[in-house]
């Protein structure tokens, strides 16, 4: 699914009225009317209304939804807002019940400042009630930007047509509540046509990139991985990335350990060969020649020997890179060194150590095109942030994968991928959906709370099933 721009939101509208030979009150009837039909579907025509409108087009949509609301007899109040009847508006809620719902139409996506005095008031008002349905975009947030200033945080956000960058921002979950995408019927071939920065990733995208197994294939058609990970007491790390890698198909792997986890290693993960050096750290590379694609990182800890991190990163081969090596780069200001066309898998804590900034969606956009690496910032919506300037948000995932391990999972997944020669979009879009399906699978069937890391691998064949059947 694609993300616009305001300003490309506005050029669709416009499209739309010309190719289909419609007003703006057809479009703002439309929006109203797919209003009225989602409440209508939720059962909640019966409660009271209180629609509280602005002077734009959004304040426009909750006057037509109020309208139809009327001719239904639904019972409703419809409040215009201005600058100069805030005050009295706020008597509104001396009337309020506990199940009365409140609709903002104040500001959409236009809004372009942080708002100040009375609306303030109102807005902090309006929150204090927890039946809130913003429609299109919560008052107050900006739909491009990131927002400063107070917004409304409703229950539910009815929005048209697509997502805005706006909800895919952590600092905004308060400001969105569940998000509901509603149609109404903008031209297609718009959409289909018109080019966008952001996307999301969806299931027959995903089915697309997929490649089939040839039944002649020996394992040498799908590649050989290699993974650099664990140290003394966080072996776990390398079992899990391991068994990350192994879930995906690669042909070969070989897990590289220092001495202390070889046992480890070779009773958890049998399916993988296995390489040490160093008594608790590792310390050598060895031969990478026969490498299609190299993970490094996970659990390895941070200590003085750091040679043969530097001959990896020197190494001329596809290279995903989490954890421990990405603060060990940091630590020593590396970040140049990270070869072109890398990935690296960072989570916003190490995002801001590796690059001395908050983690956001433009530091990673503008980071990714500096070093010309693909970064893949982790949390809910996972953003992949390419070097060419296009970034892609993964929809799947819990807040159940909020735990320990994760983390070394995706990066066994994505290693695993690149390693049979998925090129780096491919395996970090791939990768990060089944992950995320995976752990949508473990939610449902071991809870949140309770699903491990380990969990996740075990319900990836789950996962491919699933997408190879979308």
């Amino acid at each position: 699914m694609k993300i616009f721009s305001v300003s490309q939101i506005k050029d669709w509208e416009r499209y739309s009225k010309n190719t289909q030979n419609i007003s703006e009150t057809d479009l703002i009837e439309r929006a109203a009317t797919a209003c009225f039909q989602w409440l209508d579907k939720e059962k909640l025509l019966t409660r009271q209304f209180y629609i509280f409108c602005g002077k734009g087009n959004n304040g426009n949509d909750g006057l037509a939804l109020g309208h139809i609301l009327e001719k239904t007899g639904c019972s409703v109040s419809i409040i215009k807002i201005n600058s100069d009847n805030i005050q009295s508006a706020i008597e509104n809620f001396s009337h309020l019940n506990a199940d009365d719902i409140i609709i903002d139409a104040l500001f959409g996506t236009g809004l372009s400042r942080n708002l100040e005095g009375d609306f303030v008031w109102l807005i902090e008002k309006i929150n204090t009630h927890k039946n809130v349905i913003s429609i299109d975009i919560a008052s107050g947030l900006f739909a491009d930007e990131p927002t400063s200033g107070v917004a409304v945080k409703p229950a539910v956000t009815l929005t048209f047509e697509s997502y805005k960058l706006a909800f895919l921002r952590p600092e905004n979950e308060s400001y969105t509540g569940k998000i509901h995408i509603l149609n109404i019927g903008l031209n297609k071939e718009f959409y289909d046509s018109e080019p966008a920065k952001y996307s999301i990733t969806e299931f027959g995208e995903m089915k697309d990139i997929l490649r089939p197994r040839k039944s002649f294939s020996n394992k040498g058609n799908f590649g050989y991985a290699a993974l650099f990970c664990g140290s003394k007491g966080m072996m776990g790390a390398a079992v899990l990335s391991t068994e990350g890698c192994l879930s995906v198909g690669p042909g070969k792997i070989t897990t590289h350990v220092p001495e202390v986890g070889y046992t480890i290693i070779q009773s958890s993960a049998p399916e993988a060969m296995c390489v040490t050096s160093g008594e608790n750290f590792i310390s050598e590379t060895g031969n990478l020649s026969k490498y299609t694609a190299i993970g490094l990182g996970c659990g390895i800890g941070i200590n003085n020997d750091n040679k043969w991190l530097e001959n990896i990163l020197n190494y001329n081969v596809p290279l995903i890179i989490d954890a421990d090596a990405l603060n060990r780069i940091a630590q020593l200001k590396w970040q140049n060194k990270i070869p072109q066309g890398s990935i690296i898998t960072p989570h916003p804590g190490e995002f801001k150590r590796l690059f001395q900034t908050e983690a956001s969606i433009e530091a990673a956009m503008k980071k990714a095109e500096e070093l010309g690496i693909y970064i893949l910032l982790k949390g809910n919506f996972t953003l992949i942030a390419c070097p060419d300037g296009f970034g892609y948000f993964n929809p799947t995932g819990n807040s159940g994968m909020a735990k320990g391990g994760m983390g070394d999972v995706l990066t066994g997944i994505i290693t695993g991928l690149r390693a049979q020669g998925y090129d780096a979009l491919q395996s970090c879009r791939l990768g990060a959906f089944l992950h995320g399906l995976s752990g949508d699978i473990c939610a449902k069937e071991y809870s949140q709370e309770f699903m491990q890391a380990r969990d996740v691998i075990k319900c990836m064949y789950k996962a491919w099933n699933t997408v190879k059947g979308s």
